[in-house]
């Protein structure tokens, strides 16, 4: 497995929390092996952090989610890939629209929608 960079996240947010669970996620991949129940949930509450942050600082976690969410294709069943494959799309659109200036708010949800779905099939 590669090994993960820790965020620079210094300036960017006002909640150190959003930070703190991408960085505590990425230091946890270093040193062994991470279930997909443990990726989704990371997902979820790095998503759950960005949702919150001011624009500016939700992209830089959306991007630095895209490694857990994209996977290794380590042998999980079909629905597995095809919803963490949803989540992934789903939180890809988000960021576009981060990037583009555009309005959110009405992407959020169908992202979390699918990070759930993920996490619930991943158990």
């Amino acid at each position: 497995m590669a090994r993960a960079e820790a965020p620079t996240c210094v300036g960017l947010t006002r909640r150190p929390l959003d930070c703190e669970i991408l960085g505590r996620f990425l230091r946890m991949l270093r040193g062994r092996y991470v279930t997909e129940a443990e990726k989704a949930h990371q997902v979820y509450l790095a998503l759950k952090s960005a949702e919150a942050a001011e624009p500016q600082a939700a992209l830089p976690i959306l991007n630095g989610l895209m490694g857990l969410v994209r996977g290794e294709s380590d042998s999980q069943p079909l629905e597995v890939e095809e919803t963490r494959s949803s989540a992934f799309l789903s939180i890809c659109e988000v960021g576009k629209a981060l990037h583009r200036g555009q309005p959110v708010s009405s992407l959020w949800g169908p992202a979390i929608a699918a990070t759930e779905r993920w996490m619930a099939l991943a158990r």
